[in-house]
């Protein structure tokens, strides 16, 4: 099966982006995101996503540039049920290197008793 892909970006204002994303192939997924700068230093992004197997998905996330080099950034994941999670990552990067740290919370796939 062959891979298509297709992608839109919007910039709907100096602090405003919307991108749409379709991926047709081995995992189909239908994506839409939009990213708002809430201050100097802080962005906001809600995303929501469909696929055939799991449905529909909603994605809360923050950003924020901490000094010249650190970057934090919070990830709040509501579904679909198997993706749930909270993330919280931070970044540090300069001329000649990058540190990244990152740590998600799910919840496990225990088995069901009979």
């Amino acid at each position: 099966m062959r891979d298509v892909q297709c992608v839109k970006c919007s910039q709907l204002s100096v602090i405003q982006l919307v991108v749409s994303c379709v991926h047709t192939g081995l995992k189909t997924l239908v994506q839409a995101q939009s990213t708002r700068q809430l201050g100097e230093h802080t962005t906001a992004t809600l995303a929501t996503t469909w696929q055939p197997d799991l449905g529909f998905g909603l994605q809360l996330g923050t950003g924020r540039q901490l000094s010249r080099h650190w970057h934090g950034e919070g990830n709040w994941i509501v579904g679909p049920r198997v993706a749930s999670g909270l993330g919280v990552s931070l970044v540090r990067r300069d001329e000649k290197s990058v540190f990244s740290c990152k740590l998600d919370v799910r919840p496990s796939r225990s088995p069901s008793a009979c």
